[in-house]
Parts: structure tokens; sequence; C-alpha cells
């Protein structure tokens, strides 16, 4: 069929190993690449300035099918690869502003935060019960939560 015309986009470029992911990008004409390693390297790829898309689609089966040992694996791997790295830019300035995404069957959870969001450090995470409450919440309005 005929795409759409693209629209605006709170991203320039999107950074993905699924071929889903880059034929949207490919509608909404924007450019696409690769997904790479870490963050770290898809800072040094995306020049500054730059405000790109990270699809981490390949990770979404370990969670949907994986045991409890595969999950934790999975977070760690997460965490080392591209949330500490994301945090780490957004600390030293290198990156302005992070958005975290993670739809799944059930609803979308969400967190983004700016450069003040690195001296929050007083501030307490949120209870795993209490995000599963949000969650919830948010599925019976057919929104999302942060």
């Amino acid at each position: 069929g005929t795409p759409p015309a693209p629209s605006g986009a709170d991203f320039d470029g999107v950074w993905s190993g699924d071929p889903f992911s880059r034929g949207l990008a490919r509608i909404a004409g924007l450019p696409s690449y690769p997904l790479p390693e870490d963050a770290g390297a898809l800072l040094v790829r995306a020049p500054p300035g730059r405000r790109p898309l990270a699809v981490l689609e390949e990770w979404a089966e370990p969670v949907r099918c994986g045991s409890e040992a595969d999950y934790e694996r999975f977070l760690a791997a997460l965490e080392a690869r591209w949330f500490a790295p994301a945090w780490r830019a957004l600390a030293t300035g290198a990156v302005r502003h992070l958005r975290l995404v993670a739809p799944s069957d059930f609803g979308t959870l969400a967190w983004e935060a700016g450069r003040a969001a690195v001296w929050s450090f007083w501030r307490r995470p949120r209870a795993l019960a209490d995000v599963v409450a949000a969650l919830a919440a948010a599925i019976g309005k057919g929104g999302e939560t942060a």
C-alpha cells in the first residue's frame, strides 16, 4: 500500500535490529541504523544533539518465556549494557533527557528523567508492589504509567 505521510517524531533516528521497527522508521522518513552493543556505543555513533530511539526488541523474549533466573540475568544485562551507561551520560551532561518505555501484553511502563533527576538521589525507589498497582490502574484506564 501507500505509506502515510511522515509526521513529527520525538526522535530523529531509530537504532534497532528489529525489521519491524526499522520499517516503521522508513515509513516515518527517519534513518535507521543497526542496534549497537550498548548505550555507550550508541552515544558514540549518534552525534551530539541527536535524539536516538533504541529499540531493544531482542530482549523481549527472555521476559516472556524465561525462568526467574533468566529474568534476573536479563535485568542485570540491561542494567550493565544500557541503563547504567545511559544514566552516567545523563549525569555527565552527554545526554539531556532519557525516556524508557517498556510495553508488555498487560500495559506500558514509562519512565523519563532530565538532568535534574541526577540530583534526586534522596528519593526512595518505588516498591515493586506500587509499580504493579500503578500498572494495573493504568491498564484499567487504557493508558500508560510512569
